[in-house]
């Protein structure tokens, strides 16, 4: 076995990122807020105008469910649904994310399958847009059985493409 399989090896069976889902607060969205991933922050920016704190905050407070990944300790992923004003039987699905969302792929997929699931006991249906160059939101929908419903070329504040995902 060479070195570099050898250490790929080692990192495989014993580098493995502590993961716990805890209720997602206030501190969480301070901490995660500075390292969210730029594709978030330019979604929420483009959408609603806010910055990537004020967006967190904003999305843990109005949520009837949510929840935070702590990886090694540390804020990484927060994600939930906030109820939709006109119609209290339909949740807005949000996620964001640091770039360490990255290290525990398989399992946050593995996982979100639940959480969605759980937000499904709360709403009848889930929905959420896109930014239309996000890919990895995207895919993340599509993997959670979210349909792409539309497409908005002028969408939020920044009128920017974005696309309609329902479940």
């Amino acid at each position: 076995m060479k070195v570099a399989e050898f250490i790929e090896d080692y990192k495989q069976t014993y580098d493995k990122p502590v993961v716990s889902i805890v209720p997602a607060t206030l501190e969480h969205a301070r901490l995660l807020a500075p390292r969210l991933r730029r594709s978030d922050r330019l979604e929420v920016m483009y959408s609603s105008g806010l910055n990537a704190l004020d967006s967190l905050t904003q999305s843990i407070q109005f949520s009837k469910v949510c929840w935070t990944a702590l990886i090694d300790g540390r804020p990484e992923i927060c994600w939930g649904a906030c109820e939709f004003p006109p119609n209290h039987s339909m949740g807005i699905v949000w996620l964001l994310s640091s770039e360490e969302l990255y290290r525990i792929p398989g399992r946050f997929v593995r996982e979100s399958k639940i959480y969605v699931s759980k937000m499904l006991e709360t709403f009848d249906t889930l929905f959420n847009y896109v930014h239309a160059v996000n890919m990895k939101s995207q895919k993340w929908l599509e993997n959670m059985d979210f349909e792409a419903k539309g497409r908005i070329e002028e969408y939020g504040v920044g009128k920017q493409p974005f696309i309609l995902y329902v479940r």
